[in-house]
């Protein structure tokens, strides 16, 4: 799991000063993901919706079973795709370590 592709990047409105964006990952998401997600982070899952939102480090992150990301209040698109690639990869860490 990771970002493979940015779709769209806009000033941000809470924060002109930062962005938002929408990035591609590379493989879609499980409802169990992200269930996960929400749960790590102490977001929400929405069933109806297929999504998990997030937030870290101040950033909202919303992530859907289709593969795509919406970033709010990054600084750049540099901090946007590495938050979502350190996300995935503890998601997934902590994922293995449930099967073992």
């Amino acid at each position: 799991m990771r970002v493979v592709r940015t779709e769209r990047i806009l000033s941000c409105i809470v924060d002109p000063w930062k962005i938002r964006g929408i990035f591609h990952l590379d493989c879609n998401l499980e409802e169990h993901e992200l269930k996960k997600l929400a749960e790590l982070y102490n977001g929400r899952y929405s069933k109806g919706l297929r999504t998990a939102i997030i937030t870290v480090n101040g950033k909202e992150l919303t992530v859907f079973s289709t593969g795509k990301v919406g970033v709010r209040l990054a600084e750049d698109e540099k901090e946007a795709i590495a938050l979502v690639n350190s996300v995935l990869a503890y998601l997934q860490q902590v994922l293995l370590m449930e099967e073992v």
